[in-house]
């Protein structure tokens, strides 16, 4: 048997972040090998929701997906459990997103890199770091492994995190057909009972829904209750899923919670996409920022990917562990829940800085501050004698803050190390 060729770049997982990165090297005129350890193309329950930033990621690498089915995103929708009428979040500027089924984008995104002559797509093999540091290729063909001395990209997900991840809490997910939502094309999180429902349109009539199960309240082997959801969820659709859940149609994942900050182990090697880290899924990111780290790292040297990304994906994460720390870690009562609300619903201004943060169009540390600080103010101003829980949030937020500040300042330093390391000064 002929052994695999050493490539200049191998990319181990041929996931969305990997098949990206994969396009993107081969553009800038590199050979890539693209390892997938996998022939079960892509059944597993994964995001299907793609922020403007993502879909234009999509269309510069060359990803024709306007014919899948798919629906288009116009911001979000929230309803709180307060009876009121829902809050509506559009994309600033008319910004549209996608909704797609993963498997099929997926398979979309294989096939346009298997068909670059520079790629070579190669299913049934893993990659191991050997003795030296550098990968190694192992699989049915060839019969021995093969070592390879170009640069490594580690796309293979959270098995690629080094250190320990939380689980947080438990998402289920199910696929509904023939059923509609309230408002065509947004995305709509449904923030009552325990925890916050995520649901959007997929494709005319099928909608992806996804439950975020605490892990205390999670029973293998019982369906999972939405009693508590029936004053904010619609009727159809809450019907929908219960049938759903009692014929046992949901999908598990666990939410665990790993910093994004594994960009590279060694010069020869970089991380992209979930082997980065990995956050919360109700700001719906993850997906975008697999495309965007899988497309910097064809343009930059290792190091520079990292620091590009490391500050690009710093406020994101920021933004889906607020929102979660919001929506699922505190109760209807909580006065910072209620201050965001109010603030969504009586400042359109805060609200559409809310949404350049979420949509990834905005990641400045000073756009993020004033969001903060504005919630902080409208909290205060719906229960000013909830001392101890307005005094948890300020120190929380302080401490957030300071973290983004210290990503912020190593950015700086890497950018000014490498200037002088140049000669340019």
């Amino acid at each position: 048997m002929t052994a695999v060729e050493p490539a200049h770049v191998l990319v181990s997982g041929a996931g969305i972040a990997g098949c990206a990165a994969a396009l993107s090297l081969a553009a800038t005129g590199h050979t890539v090998t693209l390892i997938e350890p996998s022939t079960d193309t892509g059944k597993r329950f994964a995001g299907e929701w793609l922020h403007p930033p993502g879909v234009r990621a999509l269309d510069r690498l060359g990803v024709a997906w306007r014919d899948l089915p798919h629906r288009p995103g116009l911001g979000f929708a929230v309803y709180p459990d307060d009876g009121l009428h829902p809050i509506v979040l559009p994309y600033p500027g008319g910004l549209t997103a996608l909704a797609c089924r993963h498997d099929l984008l997926l398979d979309r995104i294989r096939h346009t890199a298997a068909q670059q002559p520079k790629v070579s797509l190669l299913y049934g093999r893993r990659v191991q770091a050997g003795a030296d540091g550098y990968p190694v290729i192992t699989g049915p063909t060839p019969p021995n492994p093969v070592p390879t001395r170009g640069l490594w990209i580690r796309a293979e997900g959270r098995t690629a995190q080094s250190g320990p991840s939380h689980p947080r809490s438990h998402t289920l997910g199910l696929l509904l057909d023939d059923v509609e939502l309230p408002l065509e094309d947004f995305a709509h999180v449904f923030a009552a009972g325990p925890s916050p429902v995520l649901a959007y349109a997929i494709n005319e009539g099928q909608v992806r829904m996804t439950i975020d199960v605490p892990a205390h309240l999670r029973r293998p082997g019982k369906p999972y209750d939405l009693h508590d959801y029936r004053q904010a969820m619609p009727a159809p659709l809450l019907a929908c899923a219960e049938a759903a859940l009692r014929a046992g149609l949901g999908r598990w994942s666990a939410n665990r919670s790993q910093p994004r900050s594994q960009y590279t182990t060694t010069p020869h090697a970089a991380f992209v996409g979930d082997a980065v880290g990995s956050h919360h899924p109700l700001s719906a990111c993850g997906m975008t920022l697999a495309l965007l780290d899988g497309e910097c790292i064809g343009a930059h040297a290792v190091k520079t990917y990292s620091l590009i990304r490391r500050w690009a994906g710093a406020v994101p994460e920021a933004t889906a562990l607020t929102l979660h720390k919001i929506l699922a870690d505190a109760d209807g009562r909580d006065p910072v829940r209620q201050g965001l609300f109010r603030m969504w619903r009586s400042s359109p201004s805060a609200a559409n800085h809310s949404m350049q943060l979420l949509a990834m169009e905005e990641n400045s540390l000073r756009r993020f501050s004033y969001t903060m600080l504005e919630i902080l103010k409208f909290a205060i101003a719906s229960k000013p004698r909830s001392g101890k829980a307005l005094l948890a949030w300020t120190w929380w937020t302080l401490r957030l803050l300071y973290r983004l500040a210290a990503v912020r300042t190593n950015r700086v330093r890497g950018g000014l190390s490498r200037y002088f390391s140049r000669g340019r000064a």
